[in-house]
């Protein structure tokens, strides 16, 4: 926790990943389809995002739940909150052979929801230690990709809310300058006169059950990795 370090008189309390759409993107471009992927988005103009989504979109018609056998643990890069463990690495269960933009399509949501079981599992602790943490407001690249904020809302079970000005990082600017030449008086009346809610997410019910789950596994993974890691150094000392 930080005293003052973005408001004056509050306090600013920091959980971050270590790796969040730079691992989703690895996935994309490790998948033997990303040169397919790629001439798509050639041929069609849309972005890489949009074709997979799509692909999302066509398979939950059939079946909502369409990675319940297929997990992603996204520790790439480590882990920075709440585990605080740079050697942590990625594992995913329930690879095939398949190369196809379904399979590609599983292996990019399956990243996705293994950055928001991250963020779950940052609030829960959070949570656990004094905070109620009941909502999300969200900024920066991943408000354009209605899966991202999808998915966040249904597995942390919060309310994504964006705000109405897409370019959050120039309305910040634009607050501190205000507050800074006397516009305003203070950082806060330049915060709640210039900023506005947009829309927002809510979290889906129905999926609540199936995002447990996932979220188990989610944790049981990291068990296993560790697991693996004490069984090999004790074989090999």
């Amino acid at each position: 926790p930080y005293y003052g370090a973005m408001v004056p008189g509050l306090w600013l309390n920091e959980g971050g990943q270590s790796a969040t759409g730079s691992m989703v993107d690895f996935v994309i471009r490790d998948s033997s389809y990303y040169p397919k992927l790629m001439e798509e988005v050639e041929k069609t103009g849309k972005d890489q995002y949009q074709i997979l989504n799509d692909e999302i979109y066509r398979l939950e018609k059939s079946d909502p739940c369409i990675n319940k056998n297929f997990h992603l643990l996204g520790y790439f890069h480590g882990n920075r909150s709440p585990r605080a463990n740079p050697y942590l690495k990625g594992m995913i269960s329930g690879l095939s052979m398949n190369e196809t933009k379904t399979e590609l399509a599983k292996k990019y949501l399956a990243a996705i929801q293994s950055v928001a079981y991250g963020t779950r599992h940052i609030i829960e602790e959070l949570n656990k230690n004094g905070h109620q943490i009941k909502e999300i407001h969200i900024c920066g690249g991943g408000t354009k990709n209605p899966i991202w904020l999808r998915e966040h809302a249904d597995i942390t079970g919060c309310e994504m809310v964006l705000t109405k000005e897409p370019e959050a990082v120039l309305l910040g600017s634009a607050i501190l300058a205000a507050a800074a030449s006397k516009i305003y008086p203070t950082i806060q009346e330049a915060m709640s006169t210039m900023s506005e809610i947009g829309d927002s997410i809510p979290a889906r019910k129905e999926m609540k059950s199936y995002h447990d789950l996932k979220y188990r596994v989610f944790h049981e993974m990291y068990k296993d990795q560790i697991k693996y890691e004490k069984m090999m150094n004790m074989s090999l000392v």
